[in-house]
């Protein structure tokens, strides 16, 4: 069937990185159900370069962020003349139910996420899709490294691990042979340049808002280690080996990253030795804390 003929679909996500990476088992089935469809992803900007990477979309477009009602009936009425045969609302949102209402009317038919119990996200197609960056991160210069992020931005105060603890378990991984990037969001940089203050030769990646370049990083990765935050779950679906860091109020059990992943959590997460965390990394991912 020729482009142009082809079935024509919208999927909808517009929510955080947390949402894109739950929704990938869904993205995956659609394209599955429809493999000769002509697939838009309609999302915002900072997913563009990691959704264009992925083999689920033939199109991403990333301006569905929209500001009052002229922009939206804008980007509605763009919506309606793609000539779309189906729409499926990934986000669930109150924004996204006003797209899907208004594409909808007369329209295509609208469908929320396909039902069916999905395996873990997979977002290590990652490796493949931008051969200069992995270029950079993998040179002949570059060692190997470890991945902290703190999420700080993302959790509340009670259940952050103290940033002097991430510095520790940096200088610890260090030691082994291991250079240390930190990621996460504006917000995030303040604990970060403390990690840095205590950690000599660390890289601050905070603010980087291409998530495409944060999972790459992340899939390259001996170890990430983190708090239970967006970027967390996204390292995961790369396939990175994680350890999530939580405090004992919360049940990891049903909202833990899914993948290679070992949880670790204490009732007092002062209390929670930078030790304990290589010893997990160890059990994870032996060559992320041999020694050098």
């Amino acid at each position: 069937m020729s482009a142009a003929r082809a079935e024509r679909i919208l999927l909808i996500l517009l929510g955080g990185v947390r949402e894109f990476v739950r929704a990938a088992p869904a993205m995956a089935q659609i394209r599955q159900t429809h493999p000769a469809a002509q697939i838009t992803l309609l999302t915002t900007a900072p997913f563009q370069g990691l959704a264009r990477g992925s083999p689920w979309f033939n199109t991403v477009d990333a301006e569905g962020e929209t500001n009052g009602f002229a922009e939206r009936m804008a980007l509605i009425g763009r919506l309606r003349a793609m000539g779309l045969r189906r729409v499926y609302d990934l986000q669930g949102s109150a924004a996204s139910r006003m797209i899907t209402s208004g594409v909808g009317f007369l329209g295509p038919k609208v469908s929320g996420a396909p039902r069916m119990d999905y395996p873990p996200p997979d977002l290590s197609w990652i490796v493949n899709s931008a051969p200069a960056e992995r270029q950079l991160l993998r040179g002949p210069d570059r060692r190997a490294y470890a991945l902290l992020i703190p999420g700080a931005a993302e959790t509340p105060d009670p259940y952050q691990w103290p940033s002097d603890r991430y510095a520790e378990i940096g200088r610890l991984l260090q030691k082994r042979g291991l250079d240390i990037f930190i990621a996460g969001g504006p917000k995030d940089s303040a604990v970060a340049r403390t990690i840095q203050h205590k950690t000599p030769g660390a890289r601050d990646m905070t603010g980087v808002t291409d998530f495409g370049r944060i999972a790459l990083l992340a899939a390259r990765a001996e170890v990430v280690i983190g708090a239970d935050c967006g970027l967390l779950h996204l390292a995961a679906a790369t396939g990175a080996p994680t350890v999530v860091i939580y405090g004992v109020a919360v049940d990891p059990a049903n909202i833990a990253p899914r993948g290679h992943v070992a949880v670790l959590h204490a009732d007092n997460l002062n209390d929670l030795k930078a030790e304990s965390v290589v010893h997990a990394v160890e059990l994870l991912s032996p060559a992320g804390a041999r020694s050098a």
